[in-house]
C-alpha cells in the first residue's frame, strides 16, 4: 500500500470522528446546581444545614431523595440534560455545533433547546456533507498522484 495512503487514512479518521466531540460538563454536577444546591471540589453536593451527599449517589437516586425536585422544562438557548430535564413545548434538544473551520465540523457542550423547525440546522448534516467532500478531496488527490 502507498506511504501517503498509510498517513492520509488516519488523518480522515480523526478529521471525521473529531466532528463527533463534545465537551461536556459533569453531569452529576450539573444536576445538583439545577437543583439548587452547591457543588464543592471534593464532589459533594451540599443542601445546607450540613447536610450533604456524594454527587454520584445524589444523581443516581441513592442519596438526598427529600432534597429532589422536578426541574422546570429549559427555554429556548438554554442547555439540556436530556437524562434529568427537557425542553419546553415547541422546543426540541440539537447538538450545537461551532462556525470554525468548516461551518460546523466541531460540537459545542451539551444540547440546547431550539424552535422545532430550526432543529434540522443544529444537527450534523452539513458536518458530515463537508467532512465527505473533504475526505473525497483527498483520496481523489492520491489517486490523481499516482498516475
Amino acid at each position: 500500500m502507498n506511504k501517503t495512503l498509510l498517513f492520509t487514512l488516519p488523518f480522515l479518521s480523526v478529521l471525521f470522528l473529531s466532528t463527533f466531540a463534545s465537551a461536556m460538563p459533569y453531569k452529576p454536577d450539573v444536576f445538583c446546581r439545577r437543583q439548587g444546591h452547591q457543588v464543592k471540589e471534593n464532589r459533594v453536593c451540599y443542601f445546607g444545614n450540613n447536610q450533604s451527599c456524594d454527587l454520584k449517589r445524589f444523581y443516581n437516586g441513592s442519596c438526598g431523595q427529600e432534597f429532589r425536585q422536578e426541574l422546570p422544562c429549559r427555554q429556548q438557548g438554554e442547555s439540556v440534560y436530556s437524562q434529568f430535564e427537557s425542553c419546553c413545548s415547541g422546543l426540541k434538544a440539537a447538538q450545537p455545533t461551532s462556525n470554525w473551520p468548516f461551518g460546523g465540523l466541531v460540537v459545542m457542550g451539551p444540547k440546547k433547546c431550539y424552535p422545532q423547525h430550526e432543529v434540522f440546522l443544529h444537527n450534523h448534516f452539513w458536518s458530515l456533507v463537508v467532512t465527505c467532500l473533504i475526505s473525497v478531496g483527498a483520496i481523489a488527490t492520491l489517486f490523481w498522484k499516482q498516475r
